[in-house]
């Protein structure tokens, strides 16, 4: 997902790999709909310090996480989010609000594509947007609440992220290991991944 202020487009044609969808690794020490990450010379008691983006994992594919999908205004990806049900997308909420006007997007400009593994093809489906609930408390992606669920106008056939049972825990244990997904480079400019593959933290 990109942050506030991020003008991302999606990645150029000829530039292998760039566009494809990634499961990066990261250490979390709590699970949290925001990846943290701790400085290498933090003290254990020093908080985490967020991350701005992750880099490094490695390449999977729209099969293996079919619940991955992108966020595009005016077709252009500049953001990712969670299928939590058919008509369901979970999102980051400063993907939702305009990074110039903290205003909400325009919907007719938003679309979600599902089942696309590489952002430069055309497979998979693009879907628009019914609505947008944003947390009413979000004023800023380092402030927490950063979360929204978008309503899609019609059903995808993808399946769904399976759900955390209400009363089960146990993933959100300090030091329990979590995957993160993403569009993006297996590592800095230079090192661009060539396929969809897979990481974990």
């Amino acid at each position: 997902m990109g942050y506030r202020g991020d003008r991302r487009r999606a990645p150029e044609r000829g530039r292998s790999g760039a566009g494809r969808l990634l499961l990066a690794a990261a250490m979390a020490a709590t699970a949290s709909s925001s990846a943290l990450t701790a400085t290498a010379n933090a003290s254990p008691t020093a908080p985490p310090e967020p991350s701005p983006r992750t880099v490094g994992g490695g390449e999977t594919s729209t099969s293996a996480a079919p619940w991955a999908v992108a966020l595009t205004e005016r077709g252009q990806q500049y953001c990712g989010g969670t299928l939590v049900a058919p008509t369901k997308v979970v999102t980051a909420a400063h993907c939702v609000l305009d990074p110039d006007t903290n205003r909400p997007r325009s919907l007719p400009d938003m679309g979600v594509i599902s089942g696309r593994t590489d952002l430069r093809a055309d497979q998979g489906q693009v879907s628009q947007v019914d609505h947008a609930w944003t947390h009413p408390e979000f004023t800023d992606y380092s402030s927490g609440k950063d979360v929204a669920v978008l309503t899609l106008k019609a059903p995808v056939p993808q399946d769904p992220l399976p759900m955390v049972a209400a009363n089960d825990e146990s993933p959100y244990r300090p030091g329990t290991s979590g995957r993160i997904y993403g569009g993006g480079r297996t590592g800095e400019p230079g090192q661009i991944g060539k396929a969809a593959g897979r990481g974990r933290g």
